[in-house]
């Protein structure tokens, strides 16, 4: 299952990588452009639910022990 997520991922930056240099060469259309934001706002949340998971089973006086 990890694997299977890290081999998306991978994917997932790989077209983003290709997206970034469209746009540094002066491609920059607006669906491209849309495109590259939603793809890195899904992979922001996807990274974010890792640490909201643990958080979430974690006591809150434990939880201040991190800050």
């Amino acid at each position: 299952m990890q694997q299977i997520f890290f081999n998306v991922l991978f994917e997932a930056l790989v077209d983003i990588y290709k997206l970034i240099g469209t746009l540094m060469n002066g491609g920059n259309a607006p669906d491209q452009i849309a495109i590259l934001s939603l793809m890195m706002l899904a992979i922001v949340a996807v990274a974010s639910l890792n640490p909201a998971f643990h958080a979430a089973r974690m006591e809150p006086v434990e939880a201040f022990q991190f800050l």
